[in-house]
């Protein structure tokens, strides 16, 4: 079996639809924030929508929770203005299943890898989806946000830091196949990686895809702060 292990794809069609055709996998694990900072909300969400079940194994990420809560109930101050701004892009172009869909989505799950161990899934850490394991977090950090949360596994596949790593925590991998859709590494390219359970082989990818397309649909569409996001989008800030 060959996992396809992918990770904040906010709201990028160009650069989902670019990895999905590209890579060999049997299944497909999407390890949170469907949604924000880019301008096709509506696409994405069906694309994992309509994967979810056998094909798909997926959970949430803290843009898809903030979404998918009522603006009545929606805390502000823990965001960005850029966050905030586009989260109202997003609710505003998606219909109320595609909301709910994010809503419902699990904050973790678990992966059976064969020979390989078992996997557990999450967005941010197990503590709190938004809470970041950085490629060099103190081990002290480390323990803290993983270690009650993790017993027993031989993996942790987590996204949000939009960084491509692998780090080995104890007995624990804990892997980031970074960002398909806003990449934060000065490199453009969309970001994943595929892991193959029959040769216990872990591979990472980036992938070119037509990004300024992207962000051109940033642009004409006037999102909230179309030039800070078009820049991180085509690398030229982090």
């Amino acid at each position: 079996m060959k996992y396809l292990l992918i990770a904040d794809t906010h709201s990028n069609l160009e650069a989902l639809e670019a990895v999905l055709a590209a890579a060999d996998y049997d299944r497909l694990v999407f390890l949170g924030d469907a949604v924000d900072y880019g301008p096709d909300p509506e696409p994405v969400v069906d694309i994992l929508r309509n994967a979810a079940g056998e094909r798909a194994v997926l959970v949430q990420g803290n843009h898809d929770e903030g979404v998918a809560t009522a603006p009545e109930e929606f805390e502000p101050a823990w965001w960005s203005e850029v966050a905030v701004d586009t989260m109202r892009y997003s609710r505003g172009r998606l219909s109320k299943g595609q909301v709910e869909f994010l809503k419902a989505l699990p904050l973790t799950a678990q992966l059976d890898l064969g020979a390989g161990g078992r996997a557990l899934l999450c967005h941010g850490a197990p503590a709190s989806n938004r809470e970041y394991l950085w490629p060099d977090l103190p081990p002290a950090t480390m323990r803290r946000l993983v270690d009650d949360y993790t017993e027993g596994f031989s993996f942790l596949f987590v996204g949000h830091t939009h960084m491509q790593f692998e780090r080995q925590h104890g007995p624990l991998r804990v892997v980031n196949p970074g960002s398909v859709g806003q990449p934060r590494d000065g490199d453009p390219r969309a970001g994943y990686a595929v892991y193959d359970t029959a040769e216990g082989a872990l591979s990472f990818a980036r992938l070119k895809y037509p990004v300024e397309k992207t962000a051109e649909k940033i642009r004409q569409r006037e999102m909230p702060h179309a030039a800070r996001l078009c820049e991180i989008l085509l690398g030229r800030t982090g």
